[in-house]
């Protein structure tokens, strides 16, 4: 491969790289806080191939000139040239986040080693719905035992997806992925509702409703919390589709 198609894939990755967190569409793939470390690798990869581009005409020396004569202009295999492929991909078809097809492959069971260090704060007197991330209900239901939540209604916003093959349980989930770093180590944040109607996978929707008392263990495998649905319905999708533990 030519130097000339070296500098080009270069400039082809840092350039995709900045769009990306320009376009919002970093977000899904990792976490907000690696926003600006996206944006300073794609800035020196994107220099790098800039600089490659104009530097690339420089007439070369001498002893590279005879060294070309006798063994003629060799290049590497024209394959690498395959490397701009996925960015060819992202510039023209928009990977959605995961959703409904990652989350059906993972039971929603929170391990202990998830909980959170600390004591949640105490929910407001208040007869409105409580709005809270879907972690923070799975904490409060299965890890405080519903203590804080028997009181307050809340409202919750996930997505739809379907009880793993062979499970037993209601016909659908609300549900979230979370994750640490970036999409690779994703884990799904599932709540068991109980009423309401069955929409499609990865619709997105805002439930209101109680907690229900009785369901999960934080003792069983596959422990998850349930909600009893007052009222549902259909949202558009956040710009920021994961949680963050």
């Amino acid at each position: 491969m030519r130097r000339s198609a070296q500098d080009g894939i270069l400039v082809a990755i840092g350039g995709t790289a900045i769009t990306t967190v320009w376009s919002g569409l970093y977000l899904n793939f990792v976490k907000p806080g690696l926003r600006w470390w996206l944006i300073a690798a794609g800035a020196v990869v994107l220099v790098m191939g800039v600089y490659g581009v104009f530097t690339d005409d420089e007439a070369p020396s001498k002893g590279a000139q005879q060294d070309r004569g006798v063994h003629g202009d060799h290049h590497g295999p024209r394959v690498g040239w395959l490397l701009l492929l996925p960015f060819l991909v992202v510039s023209m078809i928009v990977p959605a986040p995961l959703g409904a097809f990652s989350a059906e492959r993972d039971s929603g069971a929170m391990p202990s080693t998830r909980a959170p260090d600390v004591s949640l704060p105490p929910l407001p007197a208040t007869s409105a719905p409580v709005t809270m991330a879907l972690g923070e209900f799975w904490v409060r239901a299965i890890f405080e035992k519903g203590k804080s939540l028997s009181r307050n209604r809340v409202r919750l916003v996930g997505f739809v997806s379907s009880r793993r093959a062979g499970s037993t349980g209601p016909g659908w989930y609300l549900t979230r992925m979370a994750i640490a770093c970036c999409a690779a180590d994703a884990w799904a944040i599932k709540v068991d509702v109980r009423g309401g109607d069955r929409l499609p996978d990865d619709t997105w929707v805002a439930v209101t409703g109680n907690w229900f008392r009785g369901a999960g263990s934080l003792g069983a495998s596959e422990a998850l919390p349930a909600l009893q649905i007052e009222s549902m319905r259909t949202v558009t999708k956040p710009r920021d589709p994961y949680e963050y533990p």
